[in-house]
């Protein structure tokens, strides 16, 4: 969709030309900033040369300038993410409203008087306030909020909407008929968005990759120039860091944002318990990282060791995922029954709920057994509902529960309302399914990638530190009559210490790609220890299979003595 000047006007909340050009303004001195307060440090180390500064500070605001064009777009993913986020269960409120039978007047206040639905909730404030303030009419109001807000399906909504009211038809004759139609393109939207996992996987499969290459070449640096570890560790942390903050930033960028569970701590108590063990766990894991390094273990175990706390937090989010993922396949069935009989009941939920307890289902009987209790005690269905929410811990179920709850008060019609509902909750649980199913296999590429990147870089390092060790020995043996042909190598340097510097990069590197495989796949971020255990058992497996791969090709520098030297007599 096509984003004019006045749309991005109203985007960033500015009213002219000139404060459009003041917001890149500023975001271009900002971008600046960073990027010298990112460069000024490598030119105190030594990684770049001062006499370069003058082209750095010029490629530096050209490229601040393009960050400040480009800070015109976050504005607009922000509100686009927002609006599509809520969108599924705003269509599910607009459609068990217009079973109440309401005018246009009545309808369109209902909407703007919304709190929950975040930037839908203030476009249909401003809808409204356009039809009525500003005497727009409700049409004319519909259609311009369509041309501002920055996503499309929103916007074809909208414009559907404007249709229905400007030739006066029946809002509820529209619902009906173009229900199916707008969860489509919800559906498709979703989709689309999904298979562009597979796309970051391969992606940072191509940087991973290419990143170990400048990586082997790196490491032989200190032998022909008078280059430290640090510049090099220092190097290769900043290379890391930018694929990571790509990676990071388009996955942000590409997947669907819809949360699994609720926020802590109104969650169920499955979850609680994995947040507050992986906080635990994260404490455990620096002290016994700590631990290991005042003990001068190696550092490979000092990283195998660091994971060791986390397996328990790892379980625990994995079941607590698993569960919420049942309870939300169960609901479907549930809120459909309970509108059924709601409406046969003519709206009296506690003797339905005393029936239903009676049903199968699972992960949910528990959670309807102390509602039940609840609405018979105080008879607060909304605080009933809030706490039932809760305790089942999924985001989507608390978001529908509310929806209900405020429907059914409304006037709606219940039976129609579960419905509605129902169809909704089947439809995003099967987006999602697809979703685990492309995750899956993206998580099989990143994961095979970071053990493939891993063997390689780890087996080129330990190689060439061993072959260096093994050749300085020949020459040392040899005597200056053949060390002379190799004065431009740097004898004094010991390359084993950044086989260390390789283990710990790639721990980071696991922690990392835990985080992004968890935003690939929507579940609950607690469970990214649970792979970060995975990862680090993995490095750990691979630093000793390389260690017994260089031990078997590799002679050791301590039967250096033993080769003999040509036109050298042996000692």
């Amino acid at each position: 969709m096509a984003i004019s000047l006045e749309k991005y006007i109203h985007l960033l909340g500015v009213n002219t030309l000139t404060g459009l050009l003041t917001y890149i303004g500023i975001a271009w001195g900002i971008a600046f900033l960073l990027i010298l307060l990112l460069i000024f440090p490598l030119i105190e180390l030594g990684i770049i040369s001062p006499d370069a500064l003058p082209g750095i500070i010029a490629f530096s605001i050209l490229a601040a300038f393009v960050a400040g064009v480009l800070a015109l777009f976050i504005p607009a993913k922000i509100k686009q993410e927002d609006i599509e986020k809520n969108f599924p269960v705003f269509l599910a409120f607009l459609g068990s409203m217009t079973t109440a039978k309401t005018n246009y007047d009545e309808f369109f206040k209902t909407l703007a008087e919304t709190e929950e639905y975040g930037e839908i909730s203030k476009e249909m404030k401003r809808l409204y306030h356009l039809a009525k303030d500003w005497k727009l009419g409700y049409a004319k109001a519909c259609k311009v909020v369509a041309d501002t807000t920055p996503s499309k399906i929103f916007s074809d909504f909208l414009a559907r909407l404007a249709q229905v009211v400007e030739y006066g038809e029946d809002i509820t004759f529209f619902f009906e008929t173009q229900f199916r139609d707008i969860m489509r393109d919800m559906q498709t939207s979703y989709q689309e968005a999904v298979y562009k996992i597979s796309s970051i996987a391969d992606l940072f499969s191509a940087l991973f990759v290419s990143m170990a290459f400048l990586m082997a070449f790196a490491v032989m640096m200190p032998i022909f120039f008078p280059i430290d570890y640090t510049s090099i560790a220092i190097g290769s942390a900043i290379g890391f860091l930018a694929i990571d903050v790509l990676l990071v930033t388009l996955t942000r960028a590409a997947v669907p944002t819809d949360k699994l569970s609720n926020k802590f701590p109104d969650t169920c108590p499955e979850h609680t318990l994995a947040i507050l063990a992986t906080f635990i766990g994260i404490l455990a894991s620096i002290l016994f990282f700590l631990a290991a390094w005042v003990l001068g273990l190696p550092p490979i175990l000092q990283v195998g060791l660091a994971a060791v706390p986390l397996i328990v937090p790892g379980i625990l989010a994995y079941r607590a995922e698993k569960i919420i993922r049942r309870r939300e396949e169960s609901y479907i069935p549930f809120i459909r029954t309970l509108g059924d009989l709601t409406s046969i009941r003519e709206g009296a939920i506690t003797p339905v709920l005393k029936r239903l307890r009676r049903h199968s289902y699972p992960g949910l009987n528990e959670a309807i057994s102390r509602l039940y209790k609840r609405l018979s005690i105080t008879r607060n269905v909304h605080k009933a509902f809030d706490l039932f929410s809760k305790e089942i811990g999924s985001a989507l179920i608390s978001k529908f529960n509310e929806l209900f709850v405020k429907a059914l008060y409304a006037g709606a019609d219940p039976r129609k309302t579960g419905a509605i509902i129902g169809d909704q909750m089947h439809a995003i649980l099967e987006s999602r399914r697809l979703r685990l199913q492309v995750a899956a296999g993206a998580r099989g590429t990143l994961y095979g990638s970071f053990f493939g990147v891993a063997l390689g870089v780890l087996l080129a390092v330990k190689a060439l530190a061993h072959v260096f060790s093994l050749f300085t020995s020949v020459l040392a043996q040899a005597g200056e009559s053949v060390a002379g042909y190799f004065t431009f190598l740097n004898f004094n340097v010991n390359l084993y210490p950044l086989i260390d510097i390789v283990v710990y990069l790639f721990a980071v590197e696991a922690a990392v790609l835990a985080v992004i495989i968890k935003m690939i796949d929507g579940g609950l971020m607690s469970d990214a220890t649970r792979h970060f255990v995975i990862l680090t058992i993995g490095l750990v497996i691979v630093y000793y299979v390389t260690d017994w791969a260089i031990s078997f090709l590799v002679p050791a520098a301590g039967n250096a003595a033993q080769i003999e030297v040509p036109g050298v007599a042996s000692p």
